[in-house]
């Protein structure tokens, strides 16, 4: 009952805000509007088409909301979608808790405190949903094996083909899963690890290699042939300890590690006194986890935070280890906590998506006056200090990434516009930009530029220079954190772009065509 009327609890905000501050998340939602009918919809028809040859993995959101666009809107594809990130993770933790010691205990409720993670504000629905199917069906072998061992070979099979189509890293999450538990609870005898080892590793190579054969051999990985030769960047000591602490983490280091603080008071008087169960393989699989998040880098080619998904995969493998033994009369107390630190953290989480609301609809009143089928440059006012708390609330990580990137994005089903922005890889999304608007996109998505490199072209990389020529490649420029600085001082437009409309937050300036 407790882990219900949690996890009921985390859902509110999602309930209230229907878009809150996850980088990445509005750019799918517009994806998963064009999948649903809108690519049909003129003049936009004339922009984007649906392609679904050639993808194969990393797929998930865009095929169930393939499936689910007969039955609900756009909108509601995106809330389900959501929801099952934010659940699935701890849930799919609870479950495999559940069944490496043999039910339900007072140590599962805090799992749920971990339902805002840097991956969620990244707005990884892929990757937040395939981490929390891996979890549910590592957790549902036992039922599958009941059936007989060809049973459950074959389960194992059948999940790592749909987890990798959901996302690669679901894919090997449950290889890592199966290969821990083949290990086993207890430490071997030092004569029994490589037989150990050898078990474990060929119960991986059953869930991870059919799917990997066909994908990558038959099909080839999306996208491999723009990671050829890429260059992987790696953090410093300060980019590293924020990585590893990103699990815990949402809009404020300081104030997440505040409200976890309990918790980790909890869990060093658990390990003083003895009071931590905990199954070894699954254990050594999560020390296996956070050592190579420490030696991962933040991007590789065109891939970036990959430096904040190994730490989650550590920590949902540790707390799916471990059980909290307590007598009767502290399991209340434990399970009090547990709904407090909950209630913290949601709260917290609530108070940012709040206050984003009325940027979202600032930059919705801003666009009002953008016809269909414009083609809208979008901006920012570019800083990297903090203004105060209360200021910056829900526009920034930890790592100051701004939320607000991908918002733009929504301009294609508000105003049936077209934006650089959308995430329209070849061989990666089943949406595609028609040859025309190739050369004037990053289908990557990338980043917000200074409104300064309007003029500063030197700001600009490789796949962004169609900005060079923006007063012929667009009709609009969008700047959004408009109330905020920049830090490379006062904007004074150049000729040929007149404002509009100045909602605070966003501003939206007209490019002339006829000079200024």
């Amino acid at each position: 009952m407790c882990i219900a009327v949690l996890a009921a609890m985390v859902l509110v905000p999602a309930l209230l805000f229907p878009l809150p501050p996850l980088i990445d998340y509005p750019n799918h939602l517009a994806r998963i509007w064009l999948i649903a009918g809108g690519v049909h919809v003129p003049p936009l028809d004339g922009i984007y088409f649906e392609d679904w040859r050639g993808v194969g993995a990393g797929i998930g959101i865009d095929a169930m909301a393939k499936l689910l666009s007969p039955i609900l809107p756009p909108s509601g594809i995106g809330l389900v979608l959501l929801i099952l990130a934010i659940l699935a993770p701890p849930l799919g933790a609870i479950s495999l808790n559940a069944r490496m010691f043999g039910g339900v205990h007072a140590w599962q409720p805090y799992f749920l405190a971990f339902w805002c993670t840097q991956t969620l504000v990244g707005g990884f629905l892929n990757f937040q949903i395939g981490l929390g199917l891996a979890l549910l069906a590592v957790a549902a072998d036992p039922k599958a094996a009941r059936a007989g061992p060809w049973a459950l070979y074959g389960w194992r099979i059948a999940s790592g083909a749909v987890l990798f189509i959901i996302h690669p890293f679901a894919l090997f999450f449950f290889a890592i899963l199966q290969a821990a538990i083949t290990f086993g609870g207890d430490w071997p005898a030092w004569r029994d690890v490589p037989s150990r080892l050898s078990w474990a590793g060929a119960t991986a190579t059953v869930a991870l290699m059919p799917p990997a054969i066909y994908l990558f051999y038959v099909q080839g990985i999306p996208g491999s042939e723009d990671r050829a030769g890429a260059t992987a960047l790696f953090n410093d000591w300060m980019g590293t300890v924020r990585a590893m602490a990103s699990p815990f983490t949402s809009y404020d280091i300081v104030i997440d590690f505040l409200c976890v603080l309990p918790l980790a008071g909890l869990a060093i008087w658990a390990l003083a006194n003895h009071k931590f169960q905990a199954h070894k393989g699954l254990i050594l699989a999560a020390a296996g986890l956070a050592a190579v998040a420490l030696l991962m880098p933040h991007t590789f080619g065109r891939t970036g935070w990959i430096d904040k998904r190994f730490p989650l995969l550590a920590l949902l493998t540790a707390l799916s280890a471990t059980r909290l033994t307590v007598d009767l009369k502290r399991q209340n107390w434990v399970l009090a906590g547990a709904v407090v630190l909950v209630a913290l953290r949601t709260a917290w989480i609530s108070l940012n998506w709040a206050a984003f609301t009325p940027l979202v609809e600032s930059m919705r009143t801003a666009l009002a006056d953008v016809p269909a089928g414009a083609r809208v440059l979008p901006m920012q006012h570019d800083n990297t200090s903090r203004f105060g708390l209360f200021h910056l609330l829900g526009r920034t990580t930890p790592n100051f990434d701004e939320t607000f990137r991908h918002y733009p994005a929504m301009m294609i089903p508000w105003r049936h516009a077209f934006t650089p922005m959308m995430f329209a890889q070849y061989r990666e999304k089943p949406i595609l930009l028609r040859p025309a608007y190739v050369a004037i996109a990053n289908p990557t998505g990338g980043v917000l530029y200074s409104v300064h490199a309007l003029d500063h072209f030197e700001m600009l990389d490789p796949r962004t220079q169609f900005i060079r020529n923006w007063r012929q490649n667009f009709d609009y420029v969008l700047v959004l954190n408009a109330d905020i600085p920049d830090r490379d001082g006062p904007f004074t437009p150049p000729p040929g772009l007149h404002l509009v409309n100045d909602t605070g937050f966003a501003q939206l300036y007209r490019v002339a065509k006829t000079g200024g």
